[in-house]
């Protein structure tokens, strides 16, 4: 992206904000932890082009890169005039993987979400992702979270969409 077109992406609206409450997005880094982290789990990635498809025990997705890439993201952002997005992971979220590989998930999801905060500060907010079929994992990273910029809110889901081992 041309530096003309990082500050027309990042400059604050004119109007009433737009804001996009239900902006799913999936972080190149997060999805190259999937990647080498699913397979031990049970899941994997798969790319086709420019598409991607997760797979776990329970779910499938597929998404495109606009789902990733944030030029393309911001892009989509302008065509349909909205302001701002309130980043969050969709399925599988955070529950697909072991405690240790969660973790490893869910910081890479809340880190790769702040970044793209700090990228563009009148553009994204994230919305951390919390494993709450571990509550005291939950509460440590909702702490941790809670200190990184652009972290507004979190997001959870009341069950877990992995089995128990």
């Amino acid at each position: 992206m041309t530096e003309d077109a990082a500050d027309r992406h990042n400059t604050p609206p004119s109007r009433h904000t737009v804001l996009d409450i239900h902006a799913h997005w999936y972080p190149a880094d997060w999805l190259k932890l999937f990647e080498r982290d699913g397979p031990a789990e049970g899941a994997k990635l798969e790319r086709k082009g420019s598409g991607y498809t997760i797979r776990t025990e329970r779910i499938v997705n597929a998404f495109d890169e606009e789902f990733v890439d944030l030029g393309l993201r911001l892009a989509g952002m302008d065509r349909q005039r909205v302001d701002v997005h309130a980043l969050s992971l969709t399925a599988p979220m955070v529950y697909w993987a072991s405690p240790d590989s969660d973790s490893r998930s869910r910081q890479a999801y809340n880190d790769a979400a702040a970044a793209a905060h700090v990228a563009y500060p009148n553009r994204f907010v994230g919305l951390a992702m919390l494993p709450m079929q571990a509550p005291d994992l939950a509460l440590k990273e909702l702490e941790r979270a809670a200190k990184l910029p652009g972290c507004a809110e979190c997001i959870s889901r009341r069950m877990s969409t992995r089995r128990p081992r």
